[in-house]
C-alpha cells in the first residue's frame, strides 16, 4: 500500500525548507521559503480533510478514508471557514455557524486556514511576493498550532460540527 500523506510530516518538511541555506551564499533560498509556506498550508489542508473523513467514516478501512479525502476542495473548506470567521452561511446552518463562532479555537482554526491559503497563493503564484525566513517560519508555527488544536478538539461537538459543515459543503467526485 502507498504511504499516505501525514500532515505532521508536511509541517516538519516546511520547517526544514524554511531553515535551508544556500551552500554558495549561506542565505535562505527564496524558492525553498516559498515551498515552506506551501507545505505549511498543505499540512493544515490535509489534516482537516483527514479529520473530516475519519469523522464521517470512522470504521471504514484507511484506504477508503484516504479516497474520500480526494473529494475535499480547498474552496469549500475556505467557504466554511469564512462563515466561521465572519458569520453567515447557508440558511439552515447559520445557527450552527453562530454557535461555532463562540468557540475561539474553532475560529482560530478557520482563520489560520484562510491566512495560510492566501499565503500559499502568494508564495506559489505571485512573482513579486516577498517571502522571508521569518514569514515562512511563522506559517510553519501557525500550521503546527492548527494541528495541535485539531488534536485537542478531537471528538468534541464543535469540531465535529465544523467538520460536518465541510463534509456537507463538499460535492463527491
Amino acid at each position: 500500500m502507498p504511504k499516505p500523506i501525514r500532515p505532521r510530516n508536511l509541517a516538519k518538511h516546511a520547517k526544514r525548507l524554511a531553515g535551508h541555506r544556500s551552500e554558495a551564499t549561506g542565505r535562505a533560498v527564496v524558492t525553498w521559503l516559498r515551498r515552506s509556506t506551501s507545505a505549511s498550508y498543505y499540512a493544515v489542508f490535509h489534516a482537516i480533510a483527514l479529520s473530516m473523513a475519519s469523522q464521517i467514516a470512522p470504521n471504514a478501512p484507511d484506504e477508503d478514508r484516504y479516497r474520500f479525502t480526494r473529494s475535499v476542495e480547498h474552496g469549500k473548506i475556505a467557504e466554511v471557514c469564512r462563515w466561521v470567521v465572519t458569520g453567515g452561511g447557508k440558511e439552515n446552518v447559520a445557527p450552527i455557524v453562530a454557535r461555532l463562532r463562540q468557540n475561539p479555537q474553532i475560529v482560530e482554526i478557520a482563520d489560520a486556514f484562510l491566512a495560510l491559503l492566501q499565503a500559499r497563493h502568494q508564495a506559489d503564484y505571485d512573482h513579486l511576493a516577498k517571502v522571508t525566513k521569518a514569514t515562512a517560519l511563522g506559517h510553519y508555527r501557525q500550521a503546527v498550532n492548527v494541528l495541535d488544536l485539531l488534536d485537542t478538539l478531537d471528538r468534541t461537538r464543535d469540531l465535529e460540527d465544523f467538520l460536518a459543515l465541510i463534509a456537507l459543503n463538499t460535492p463527491l467526485r
